[in-house]
Order: structure tokens, then C-alpha cells, then sequence
């Protein structure tokens, strides 16, 4: 069934609709690009629906009102920009004779983001201090569906640095609560890792929310406005980063950037830093870390002369 009305001119054909364009689109992708690309044209539709505009309007003007439609970083403006381009330019070339589409896929050819406020730069890396670790995940109560699964979706973050999308993809069946391991089966570049949790607490607060779905296969999934426990079905990237904000100033990848921060500041050694993180370079890694506190620095240092 078409996504476009038939009553327009130009419409495109049901072998056409914004969903074989995406099949198409999808077809050479990485499952992880796949999962990005999905993400993205999920949030679009369900904008689009919340708006009422229709899914096929990738108009300049319509690109513009979604990427604005709340605070991303302009990282993640960039990356549904770009989506949202190939969405453009795979029905144009499925309807050559269409001027709507030509003119939606050119006018995103041209557009471009405009600077952040702090001069275009990427926003600022953040690590939480500790006692702001604590307070996120005390946000949260202990006696609500919603709290307990908030609590273990916000441990894994701190206590096993993954990113959204890896968190969204994990299944119960990827976690060793004896020997405090969970497999990471998704992650970029499609690698499987397997790493321990920084800390038993993250352990005690899935083994609460476990008993919440005891049957359930995905690890988080949704949790209505009733507190009622939703299908077994993995909750949206965009979930995890709504958790983060409300649990204070911060989005998930900060929570990534604190453990590791916290390893390398510990004396872990990078390396094993490394492993965690599934990063293929200790540079990137490294790139993680942030420098807090010059006193900190000052007693870590060591020389032999």
C-alpha cells in the first residue's frame, strides 16, 4: 500500500513507497547503519504523524522543523540529515518524472546546518563526578516498574559504557550474572565483545527489574504512563537519551565517557580501557578522558629523576 495519496499528481506507485525506498536504501548497509537509518526515519514518522504532515514531504522546510524539534547535538543533526538526503534521493530516482521529489531531493543537497552557539564546535565533553552518578540513579524510585527499569538501564551505561544503541539491542540472555559479564552483540561495525560490568551494582539493580519481566527476552523494553510493563518488544534510542535528561544534565554518551574517564584516572590500564569500550584505537579511547581536576593529575604523576 502506498504511503502517498492517489489522488495527487505524481504520486508515487505502491512498488515505490517510502517503505521500498528504504528496503533499498537498507540493502548494502551494515545491520549497525541499518539500525541508525531505522532510527531515524522511525522518529520522522512518528513526527510526522504527531504533526500531520505527510511522510512523503522531505521538503526542506518539513527536514528543518523535525531536526528542530528538539535538542539534539549537531552531530546527531548531521547523521538524520544525511538519512533523510538518501531517503530523498532514492525516490527521486524511483520517479524521475516527479518534480516534487526532484525538487525535495535537491533543496537537501543544499541544505546545511547552521553553526552552534558555541561557534559550530561539537558540544563540550562532559564526565559526571561521582556524587552526580549517584543522584541520577536515585532520581529514580525503587518501587515503580518504571524506576527499576530506569535504575538498571542507567547502571549498564555507567557500569558498562554502551552506547544507545548497543543498550537498546540487549537481551537478558547476553548477560552472566554469575560471573558479572554481558556480550555485546551489536556493536559498531557489527563487532561482538564481551566485557565485564565496572561494578556490582549494576548486577543488583538488573537483578531488580529482572523480577519485574521474568519471561521477557529483551532486557528494556516500555514502560506506559500507568507503570504497566509493555510488550516484549526493545525500547528507541531516543528513549534512553529522554531517561538520561531527566535524570539530570547529561545524554548517554556522557555516562560512556565517565566510565572510561574514571578507568583511565584509577590507574586501569588503557588496554583494558580499550576493550571495554570496543574501541579499535587506544587513541580514541583516550580521546574519552577527561581531565577534571589538576590536583588529581598532580598526585598521579610519577617520574623516576
Amino acid at each position: 500500500m502506498s504511503l502517498l495519496p492517489h489522488s495527487e499528481p505524481h504520486s508515487l506507485t505502491s512498488a515505490n513507497d517510502l517503505r521500498t525506498a528504504f528496503d533499498v536504501l537498507a540493502y548494502g548497509l551494515t545491520e549497525t547503519s541499518k539500525r541508525q537509518y531505522q532510527h531515524t526515519f522511525d522518529a520522522w514518522r512518528a513526527w510526522c504523524a504527531a504533526t500531520g504532515t505527510p511522510a512523503h514531504d522531505l521538503s526542506a522546510a518539513q527536514v528543518i522543523a523535525f531536526l528542530d524539534r528538539s535538542e539534539l547535538a549537531r552531530k546527531t543533526k548531521m547523521a538524520r540529515l544525511t538519512h533523510l538526503r538518501r531517503l530523498a534521493q532514492t525516490l527521486h530516482t524511483g520517479d524521475v518524472s516527479n518534480p516534487q521529489l526532484r525538487q525535495n531531493y535537491e533543496q537537501l543537497q543544499l541544505l546545511k546546518l547552521p553553526k552552534d552557539d558555541h561557534g559550530g564546535q561539537t558540544r563540550e565533553r562532559k564526565a559526571l563526578a561521582p556524587d552526580e552518578v549517584y543522584a541520577a540513579l536515585q532520581h529514580w524510585p525503587t518501587d515503580t516498574n518504571l524506576g527499576r527499569r530506569n535504575r538498571a538501564l542507567l547502571a549498564v551505561l555507567f557500569y558498562a559504557g554502551l552506547r544507545r544503541s548497543e543498550l537498546m539491542a540487549l537481551q537478558w540472555a547476553d548477560v552472566d550474572m554469575g560471573h558479572h559479564l554481558v556480550t555485546v552483540r551489536h556493536g559498531k561495525g557489527n563487532q561482538e565483545r564481551t566485557i565485564p560490568f565496572a561494578s556490582p551494582k549494576a548486577l543488583d539493580l538488573l537483578s531488580r527489574w529482572r523480577a519485574c519481566i521474568p519471561h521477557y527476552d529483551f532486557m528494556f523494553v516500555a514502560v506506559n504512563k500507568g507503570d504497566h510493563i509493555q510488550a516484549d518488544q526493545p525500547i528507541s534510542t531516543e528513549t534512553v537519551r529522554r531517561v538520561c535528561l531527566a535524570s539530570g544534565d547529561f545524554r548517554p554518551h556522557d555516562a560512556r565517557r565517565t566510565l572510561l574517564t574514571n578507568l583511565l584516572t584509577s590507574g586501569t590500564d588503557l588496554p583494558d580501557a580499550q576493550f571495554i569500550a570496543g574501541h579499535a584505537n587506544g587513541a580514541t579511547t583516550m580521546h574519552y578522558s577527561v581531565v577534571k581536576d589538576a590536583n588529581t593529575v598532580k598526585g598521579r604523576i610519577k617520574l623516576n629523576y
